[in-house]
């Protein structure tokens, strides 16, 4: 369908979704239209102060209605009771919001507008309800809301219209009881997972250090794409006929560095939350885990200033607030470059697990990861797809990951973050 098209089918589903908002307030005019016109038949038949008397009624009703409903606005309190302030993740919470009327007046109608709001544009949701409160009567309401995504949601009354007895008048009271939840990660629990106690090859060899052709290195190995030109050992390789790298000296650690990127092809704004959900909690996971068998942990991430930020992971809550520092999902690798994230992983003084948490693949990511690898690192992927990801995407998707085959590369596909309960890493 093109532009145009989209446009104008956008401009008739408004229109329509406009109409149907409005038709309430349109059949109340119709109806009050009618008995207007039946209070006015006495007074063109009759031309007398009887005949004139059903419309002099209605007028005082009226204003009796719209004094009323004055009154009404400044004795009705409410308050939201549950002071949550955080949570997981796809938790359900109880919420309990408390309505009274302070006064010896019958409220006829009261309607609440109970909004939650997400951390994403179009991502809010709203209920209305609609009570009569008698003299002094206090209502609680109580209703049980699970939070779908990470970041700062805010649940609360957005606005209460309190009507006059006759129902022409109301007036609206912005909602103040606003109750903000910060939305944190769920930890899942991973049974197991292939992570190296030993630091890499390299760094074991750095005992035996050498020194030929005036510079120190521990050792030699074959040359992989991306070692600087500056560490061919030439003469041993035209003897070897075979480009051959020196070992420089790199002192690792036995640790886990959890590299996090935020890049991926787009999406709706659901489906990329959801990515970066599962994105951070797959971290969140592996932290766990390799913080239970006794490893130091790190992440390694650009924040939404596009600054590097290498955190050490001291326990779950570090997480707490990581999702407000994190960037949303884009498509652009200029200001968020994973290889120079996964280039500080792999360098000095470096862990020997690194995994690489993320929703794109592309060939010069993969390459480096075989670098990596190549260097006596233990690297591994977990690559997050759209959930509502069909057969044919799927597989698009992850066909690049099938250059890792026989490298030794781990890769572990997935989709939500609760399959890391279910497989076997």
């Amino acid at each position: 369908m093109s532009s145009g098209k989209k446009k104008t089918a956008k401009r008739i589903r408004g229109f329509f979704a406009g109409v149907k908002r409005a038709l309430p307030t349109i059949g109340r005019i119709l109806i009050w239209l009618v008995i207007i016109a039946v209070c006015a038949v006495p007074a063109l038949f009759l031309n007398s102060f009887i005949g004139y008397l059903p419309v002099l009624a209605l007028l005082v009703l009226m204003v009796v209605s719209f004094v009323y409903m004055l009154l009404l606005r400044f004795f009705i309190e409410y308050e939201d009771e549950s002071k949550i302030a955080t949570c997981e993740r796809e938790t359900e919470m109880a919420f309990k919001i408390r309505i009274k009327n302070r006064s010896i007046l019958v409220y006829p109608r009261v309607d609440l507008k109970i909004t939650l709001s997400g951390p994403f544009k179009g991502g809010d949701t709203s209920t209305e309800t609609s009570i009569t409160l008698a003299p002094f009567e206090e209502r609680i309401f109580t209703f049980d809301v699970s939070f779908g995504h990470l970041g700062r949601h805010q649940v609360g009354i957005e606005k209460i219209q309190v009507y006059g007895p006759l129902g022409v008048f109301k007036y609206s009271l912005r909602g103040g009881s606003v109750n903000t939840i910060e939305v944190t990660p769920r930890i899942w629990h991973l049974d197991s997972l292939s992570l190296s106690d030993e630091v890499s090859a390299e760094n074991s060899k750095a005992r035996n250090s050498a020194n030929i052709d005036g510079m120190d290195y521990s050792g030699v190995r074959q040359y992989v794409v991306g070692d600087p030109i500056k560490n061919i050992h030439w003469k041993l390789s035209a003897h070897m006929l075979d480009y051959v790298t020196r070992q420089t000296e790199i002192f690792g650690n036995t640790g886990v560095t959890v590299v996090l990127d935020m890049c991926a092809k787009k999406h709706d704004a659901e489906t990329s939350m959801s990515m970066m959900d599962t994105i951070i909690e797959t971290a969140a996971a592996v932290c766990s885990y390799a913080r239970s068998v006794g490893m130091d942990c790190r992440l390694l991430f650009f924040n939404r200033e596009k600054e590097e930020e290498n955190v050490h992971v001291s326990g779950d809550g570090t997480f707490t607030q990581l999702v407000h520092r994190l960037p949303a999902l884009t498509e652009s690798r200029m200001d968020y470059s994973v290889k120079e994230l996964l280039k500080e992983a792999s360098g000095l003084h470096g862990q020997n697990n690194i995994v690489l948490c993320t929703a794109s693949a592309d060939e010069e990511t993969l390459i480096q990861l075989r670098q990596i690898k190549y260097r006596g690192y233990n690297p591994l992927v977990f690559f997050v797809l759209p959930k509502d990801a069909g057969d044919r995407e799927r597989d698009n998707l992850i066909a690049p990951l099938n250059a890792l085959d026989g490298t030794g590369v781990g890769s572990f596909v997935i989709s939500a973050a609760s399959e890391l309960e279910r497989g076997d890493f």
